[in-house]
């Protein structure tokens, strides 16, 4: 097909910015966007129409290269981001329109090659755009069905990745650099390859073009593999840093239940002697030491750290009107780290506490916790009332109608527990009831695989 370069030059630019606008839809903007937005294509056409063309593949390369970089400084007085926010869309942006080039490039020369019998389409010459005949809408058609198949791809797969207020920036630029070396390269084959084009057999320019569609592709996964990665470390910190203020709390929580115990022993003590040398009915001293049991009931498993966290938890709920019902087997359960231990059923026994402390009905006011072992499994379950309305996300994980954005890291910390034990976790609600199941090996399979 015959289309003069200067009039490609503004079809290059309005294909960048379309692209660009789908990886920028959640981007920050300033006031007046569309305004901005239409001043920028406006500045960027006519910078681009107005360079010169020279016919050589290495300066047709660079001068789309420095359109490009045109299009890079207009944008950024249309988005309140980072610079390197702005920059990975318009890379990646670049490339999915690079892509869609190549795509319908493939299109058009299997039509050509195959002297396909459509719209009296039987020879390989050029069509000249100039004239509105049936070839140019045939063309023209292809060349749009072409774009639009693949910028819709790109959208479902890559550009809904990036949510509003995404963190973009790549802190390791020498990352960018290669994704920037990566598209350069392509390119620079691409316009060596139009260039000699007259001279190259038809099959080799069709390999040549699925050659540079699987790089652009290869190119979007690397960037968004990228991304993904550093949340997910960043996740993962986060975490970490829950694990070891847990940790800290636990011995906190220790030591004063320690000296609660002493202390309230202590207190029996003395009440019991008060009671002995003075006229305090025996029902008065009932009544103290009951007050004083709420501070001294101990839940007792076998395990001093899940008896800690279990105690605490107790006194909790009686505080709250909760009822907390236990039973626990876990005489299998030494496989864990203390410091798993804390975290697994202190943020199982936080949400299910959260769920329930606002029901108005007393007998929905419960939390039940049940851990049963049987040959080298160990079962927990947790199960508690709710009210409203629990979905789940893409990964499983429950939040709320209101937040659905929201997805709480002590849920995503029992999940990261459980996959270090090699366990399977389920999560279930309905009906007002939610439930928490969790399954390990004893043997502590997968111990260190998170």
């Amino acid at each position: 097909m015959i289309i003069n370069i200067y009039i490609y030059k503004l079809i290059f630019v309005l294909e960048l910015f379309v692209i660009e606008f789908l990886f920028m839809f959640h981007l920050r903007k300033y006031k007046l966007y569309y305004l901005r937005l239409a001043a920028a294509f406006v500045v960027s056409a006519l910078v681009a129409y107005a360079l010169p063309v020279v016919s050589n593949g290495f300066y047709i390369s660079f001068l789309f290269l420095l359109i490009f970089a045109v299009n890079v400084a207009a944008l950024r007085f249309c988005y309140r981001e980072p610079m390197k926010n702005l920059l990975f869309c318009c890379l990646a942006g670049y490339t999915a329109q690079h892509f869609a080039y190549e795509f319908a490039d493939i299109m058009i020369s299997l039509v050509l090659w195959g002297r396909a019998p459509l719209f009296d389409v039987y020879s390989t010459d050029g069509v000249n755009l100039t004239g509105m005949n049936k070839e140019t809408i045939f063309w023209v058609a292809l060349y749009l069905v072409s774009y639009v198949t693949v910028y819709t791809l790109v959208y479902l797969v890559f550009c809904r990745q990036i949510k509003k207020d995404e963190d973009l920036r790549i802190r390791n630029e020498y990352f960018l650099i290669i994704i920037a070396v990566g598209l350069l390269i392509n390119n620079l084959l691409n316009s060596i390859i139009v260039q000699r084009g007259g001279q190259q057999d038809t099959v080799i320019q069709i390999i040549m073009s699925v050659y540079n569609c699987f790089c652009c592709v290869l190119l979007l996964f690397m960037q968004f593999a990228f991304v993904h990665m550093k949340k997910l470390k960043t996740e993962l910190s986060f975490i970490n840093k829950l694990l070891n203020k847990e940790k800290e709390h636990y011995a906190a929580m220790r030591e004063n239940m320690n000296l609660i115990d002493l202390k309230c022993h202590d207190i029996k003590y003395q009440i019991r002697e008060i009671g002995r040398s003075s006229s305090i009915s025996e029902k008065t001293i009932k009544e103290i030491e009951n007050t004083v049991n709420i501070y001294d009931s101990f839940v007792k498993t076998g395990n001093d750290v899940l008896d800690v966290i279990l105690t605490e938890k107790n006194n909790a709920c009686i505080k709250n009107g909760i009822s907390f019902d236990c039973m626990a087997n876990v005489s299998r359960i030494g496989f864990m780290d203390d410091g798993d231990i804390v975290s697994l059923f202190g943020n199982m026994l936080d949400n299910a506490i959260d769920a329930v402390i606002n029901i108005k009905d007393k007998e929905k006011r419960v939390v039940s916790l049940k851990i049963t072992s049987r040959d080298d499994l160990v079962s927990i379950t947790e199960k508690n009332y709710y009210d409203g309305e629990i979905i789940f996300d893409e990964n499983g994980y429950p939040c709320t109608r209101k937040n659905k954005d929201y997805h709480g890291f002590g849920i995503k910390s029992i999940s990261y527990i459980v996959q270090k034990y090699g366990g399977d976790m389920s999560v279930k609600a309905g009906k007002g009831v939610f439930q928490l199941s969790i399954l390990f090996s004893s043997t502590g399979n997968g111990k260190g695989s998170a």
